[in-house]
């Protein structure tokens, strides 16, 4: 999994992600994101992000 490219389509699609492997100073290296929700006031709107996210994974 690419999590920098992941949170590149995400934040060119209006979200914020950063993808964690490029923190890493030495190996091993090891992939992940931190994405932040926020302003999200109910489990429809939830929902709504986690369909807009899942085409870009």
């Amino acid at each position: 999994m690419d999590d920098v490219a992941i949170a590149r389509r995400m934040c060119e699609q209006g979200m914020f992600a950063h993808g964690l492997s490029s923190w890493y100073l030495k190996p091993p290296v090891t992939h992940g994101l931190l994405i932040s929700f926020t302003n999200v006031v109910s489990r429809d709107m939830a929902r709504q992000l986690g369909e807009r996210i899942l085409p870009l994974l």
